[in-house]
This record gives C-alpha cells, sequence and structure tokens, in this order.
C-alpha cells in the first residue's frame, strides 16, 4: 500500500497531560496533540428510541478525574445512527467493478479491526491472497 501511495502515521502514546485547551497527548518523540473531542459512549437502542445520555454523562464524569482540566463546557450531546449489518460481520473484499474494494459495516469493532481490515485489503489491492478466507465477508452473502 504505501508503494502506491499510501502513508502511516506511526506513534507511541507516551502519557496524557492536562492543558489549558484541554486533553494533549504527548507523543514518545514529543509531538503534543491537544484532543478535540471525547467520545463517550455507544448504544444499541434502535431507530424508534430516543437517545438515552444517562451513561454518557456518567462516564463524563470518571473522564473529568482521569483527565483533570477538562472542560465540557463547549461540548454537546449528540447521538447519530451507526448502521450494522444483520450478521455482525463486516464486509470485506473486492467489488464486481476493478479497482474498487469494500471495507465497511465493523460495527463499534471498526478502531480494533481497521489494522486487519486494512492489511486484507493491501492484499487484495497488491493481487496476493489473503492470510484468511474473506468467503464469509463477502457482500453478495446478503
Amino acid at each position: 500500500a504505501e508503494k502506491l501511495g499510501a502513508r502511516f502515521e506511526h506513534a507511541r502514546v507516551e502519557r496524557v497531560e492536562s492543558g489549558a485547551n484541554g486533553p494533549t497527548i504527548v507523543l514518545a518523540d514529543g509531538t503534543r496533540r491537544t484532543a478535540s473531542k471525547l467520545v463517550i459512549a455507544a448504544e444499541l437502542g434502535g431507530i424508534d428510541r430516543p437517545p438515552n445520555f444517562a451513561r454518557s454523562k456518567a462516564m463524563l464524569e470518571k473522564a473529568k478525574r482521569f483527565l483533570p482540566g477538562l472542560d465540557p463546557s463547549g461540548g454537546r450531546e449528540w447521538m447519530g445512527y451507526r448502521p450494522s449489518l444483520p450478521d455482525s460481520l463486516p464486509v470485506i473484499g473486492a467489488a464486481r467493478a476493478p479497482n474498487v474494494y469494500y471495507a465497511f459495516g465493523h460495527g463499534h469493532l471498526g478502531l480494533t479491526q481497521s489494522a486487519a481490515t486494512g492489511r486484507l485489503i493491501r492484499d487484495l489491492i497488491l493481487g496476493q491472497t489473503p492470510p484468511l478466507d474473506l468467503t464469509p465477508f463477502r457482500a453478495q452473502r446478503f
């Protein structure tokens, strides 16, 4: 993928500090990044139910203890719908159209599964055989 122009940032988090503008992530190389969002909760409630912010309120209080100086005053509670696939498996694979690849539907595991999915898609793009059978992840299963 890098040969085709993809860029990856490799960084190790050294520590998280409190800052005047919110939590600051300090990387091992000394680079500092101020966090601009705090994502707290996911709720599987369906599209007909109103959001329940009780859990996010409790998690925000816990976050304030871990991140002294965290100021939520400019933030807002928000809820959006995240699509989920009926079998809870993502779609990963080549589309019927040339040079089009699917990598979606990871639900709440997107960040966790992103590196492995990226590796699988990289193999497909480079014409290599992925290390596992992608049949269970094909889009045509529905």
